[in-house]
């Protein structure tokens, strides 16, 4: 596949999960087929079954460290195990039994139990028994809630595709440390040169094998990622993007949905870019042959086929080894809050974590934590001068330059060059594209693009079509916001927020000597 050459951007799997979940589902449709095997043994069968998996998967200890997968890895693939055993529509052995028990002890809700029981898709008794416990709990019937919230609806082997407590343990306070890590060292983005990257990643096209220009699938992901704010997966398979405002659009297909994508569940988020621009992009991302292969895979394939080729293009945009495709999301919800939060009035009544939910779609209001480690600055940079509008217009100035005009290998390549421009103005001209389409001697390669340099360097019009507008003068030039608490000892604890979001704390006995400390470490 082109964009992915020879599967260099997959990721080395440690576990062939998807041969592990196909033996899995085989054995366990052989131990529940078994007419000669009791209940009692095919549950000690499941039991050992599901315990086999999760060794193979991690819990083997004879297996070294460097070949075993990350305890997060580990947790996300027995999601991934669970959604398959999901997908089988099995319920629990016992469940019209269990229902019809409970339907005599509560009266009340026998015909909801034996309603739920009846239904034929799993997930749809899971939603029922949700809303049954809902209503219970308004009646405040404490014992039918006990009772009915105990019940078993899954295969039995659903109860054993869990985490061991020690390794839950382990990811908790690993998760803690993180937190802490990045609240500790935040990182600093400037928001004319994130801008300005966008621009390029949307416009860039590169030539493949045969010489032909088209855009690239990494360039065009990591673009769409930094305009809004969206997963990998949803990027380039599972969103739909709908225009709602000059810098809003309507998205469904959230990846991380507890009963899986449901594109009638939409939600507004704002762009970095103008929504026109978004889904010009989108749609050109969705028609590469790289990308419509990817439309019958799941999200774990997706990601194995494609989480190398992104993250090493995060790496070079940023010029930082510690970076991922996924800081994309961080940074696009921390610039679409300060840009809108104090702005729009839907906002007014709600404070931060809300605002983060909705728009990153979270069901609760503590997961964005994680997305407050990128600060932005918007200082505006010193741009270089340039004396034309577009590259073409730059090459075309070059005609009659003198260490070209008239030197007949130099003049083809200009010709070719800006015959490319023209037809691609965000083509990536390099030595290898050149000596591909013309097969030119690399001396004279290297002389023209010394010489046509700063032509190309030029920004063209196509990039800047899709750049948002200056940020409002108050968010540029915000200053530190300062709060002040009176704590129990007598101390003074200072909290300094910029554009809304806390950037620094301070304690002093002294309560002006804390306000200043906190201002400083702020920024101020």
């Amino acid at each position: 596949m082109a964009g992915f050459g020879n599967r260099g951007g997959q990721t080395r799997q440690k576990v062939e999960l998807q041969k592990m979940i196909s033996e899995l589902i085989t054995d366990i449709e052989a131990i529940d087929a078994d007419q000669e095997t009791s209940r009692a043994d095919k549950t000690r069968l499941i039991t050992r079954r599901a315990t086999r998996l999760k060794k193979e998967l991690y819990e083997d200890r004879r297996r070294k460290a460097s070949e075993k997968l990350a305890p997060a890895s580990y947790r996300r693939y027995l999601t991934i195990v669970r959604k398959a055993v999901t997908a089988k529509n099995w319920h629990h052995h016992s469940l019209a039994v269990e229902a019809a028990r409970l339907g005599k002890k509560f009266p009340r809700y026998a015909e909801a139990l034996e309603s739920m029981a009846s239904l034929g898709d799993i997930t749809a008794i899971r939603l029922a028994h949700r809303d049954l416990l809902n209503q219970v709990k308004r009646e405040r019937h404490d014992d039918a809630h006990q009772a009915i919230s105990t019940m078993k609806l899954d295969h039995e082997v659903m109860r054993h595709l869990t985490l061991p407590a020690v390794t839950a343990e382990q990811l908790a306070d690993d998760h803690v440390e993180r937190l802490e890590v990045r609240a500790t060292n935040t990182i600093e983005i400037n928001y004319h040169w994130l801008m300005d990257r966008i621009a390029e990643l949307l416009s860039e096209t590169r030539a493949d094998s045969n010489g032909v220009f088209a855009p690239m699938f990494s360039s065009l992901a990591l673009g769409l990622a930094f305009a809004t704010g969206r997963r990998e997966v949803e990027v380039l398979a599972l969103g739909r993007f709908k225009k709602v405002g000059d810098f809003e659009v309507e998205f469904s297909g959230q990846a991380k949905r507890r009963e899986g994508i449901d594109h009638t569940d939409s939600y507004r988020i704002y762009t970095l870019i103008p929504a026109d621009a978004v889904i010009e992009a989108m749609n050109k991302l969705r028609a590469l042959p790289e990308v419509l292969e990817l439309q019958d895979m799941t999200n774990v394939q997706i990601n194995q086929r494609v989480a190398k080729t992104l993250n090493t293009l995060a790496k070079r945009i940023f010029d930082d080894p510690a970076r991922v495709f996924r800081d994309s999301r961080s940074i696009w919800a921390r610039l679409v809050f300060e840009l809108h939060f104090n702005r729009d009035d839907r906002w007014k009544k709600v404070n931060e974590s809300v605002f983060w939910r909705s728009m990153l779609g979270h069901e609760d209001v503590d997961t964005q934590e994680a997305y407050k480690q990128f600060k932005i600055d918007y200082t505006k940079p010193e741009r270089p001068a340039h004396k034309f509008a577009t590259r073409l217009e730059a090459l075309g100035a070059l005609d009659k330059h003198a260490k070209i005009e008239g030197r007949r290998a130099l003049e083809r390549i200009h010709e070719w060059v800006k015959a490319t421009v023209k037809a691609n103005p965000g083509a990536r001209i390099n030595q290898n594209v050149i000596t591909q389409a013309l097969n030119s001697n690399r001396a004279n390669i290297k002389e023209y693009l010394a010489l046509a340099d700063e032509a190309l360097a030029t920004p063209d019009s196509a990039f800047l079509k899709v750049h948002a507008p200056s940020p409002p003068s108050d968010v540029a030039r915000a200053k530190p916001h300062l709060v002040t608490h009176k704590q129990e000892d007598g101390s003074w604890l200072v909290v300094a927020s910029v554009n809304g979001v806390e950037a620094a704390r301070a304690v002093n006995v002294d309560r002006l000597a804390a306000m200043r400390e906190a201002f400083t470490a702020a920024g101020g």
